[in-house]
């Protein structure tokens, strides 16, 4: 029987409360009775510490033939930390995709080159995402898709696997644009 001074394992997890964290004085153990306090107050909650998705600084690959390979997120869109499939970001090019790559813009007709910004939509996380049904999708990279201001695909073609959550989100042309949907 556990006593409500007994310390449970929580793995990686710290205690958010409001939207703040409050680091916990025993590492990565938690006294029982703040688990009690769970169930009482549910505005306090565990959230993984590893629960980073598409954040400042990280690099996507770009999967339509607009002319970029690598991007950079500068900056999520929205009131949020980090992105997950189907939000909306601002990314720098970081790499412009080769002009003898087959089936691509070549350089001299790329819609886009090094250095430009540009909005893009989150379409794969190396990130697992649960959704709904309880089934769980992780994929091998972070990629992108670039679009206008208006919400437009830049390229004409994707090239890859793209998630379903964009449905969810209302970016029916990028899925009607993509392959396949996983």
């Amino acid at each position: 029987m556990l006593h409500k001074h007994s310390l449970v394992p929580l793995g990686s997890a710290r205690t958010i409360f409001h939207g703040q964290d409050i680091p916990s004085p025993h590492g990565n153990w938690l006294p029982i009775r703040e688990l009690h306090d769970q169930q009482r107050h549910p505005q306090v909650r565990f959230w993984p510490s590893d629960d980073k998705m598409i954040q400042l600084k990280s690099m996507l690959n770009c999967i339509d033939n607009s002319g970029a390979a690598i991007v950079e997120c500068a900056m999520v869109i929205g009131q949020k930390r980090h992105a997950s499939i189907g939000d909306r970001i601002v990314v720098v090019v970081q790499k412009q995709r080769d002009a003898g790559a087959a089936g691509m813009a070549a350089a001299s007709g790329a819609k886009v080159k090094r250095g430009d910004i540009r909005h893009a939509v989150v379409v794969r996380t190396k990130q697992k995402v649960t959704r709904r049904d309880g089934s769980c999708i992780k994929f091998d990279d972070n990629a992108c898709v670039l679009i206008n201001k208006s919400g437009d695909p830049i390229g004409s073609r994707i090239n890859g696997v793209v998630g379903m959550e964009l449905r969810k989100k209302k970016w029916s042309r990028i899925l009607s644009m993509a392959p396949s949907q996983a």
